[in-house]
């Protein structure tokens, strides 16, 4: 692994594939990542012999740092919006996959 920032700080809070865990704790043995902050995983949970829970350099949270009162606030109202929707027989918001069925 070849760095342009020696001492960066990999942050990681959308997909723990884009990561390869592998080569993250090599660089971060190393010296050639500074740290680590991470929310998502390659493997999820995180087996208790992942060699990133033992290192000083790394910060792990279980896929909860997009929680905060108003992002929760918002989920809330916009999900029961949707049972509104679906209720009555409106459209509902935000989909990603078209649900079926209904």
């Amino acid at each position: 692994m070849r760095l342009l920032w020696p001492g960066a700080v990999v942050v990681n809070t959308a997909r723990g594939g884009l990561v390869v865990d592998e080569d993250l704790i090599a660089a971060l043995k190393s010296g050639q990542v500074a740290a680590a902050g991470l929310d998502v995983f390659d493997v999820d949970p995180v087996p208790p012999d992942n060699p990133l829970l033992s290192l000083d350099n790394v910060v792990l949270t279980p896929h909860v740092t997009w929680y905060t009162v108003d992002t929760m606030r918002r989920y809330l109202v916009e999900a029961v919006a949707n049972c509104r929707r679906l209720r009555d027989g409106k459209q509902l918001a935000h989909v990603v996959n078209q649900p079926t069925g209904y």
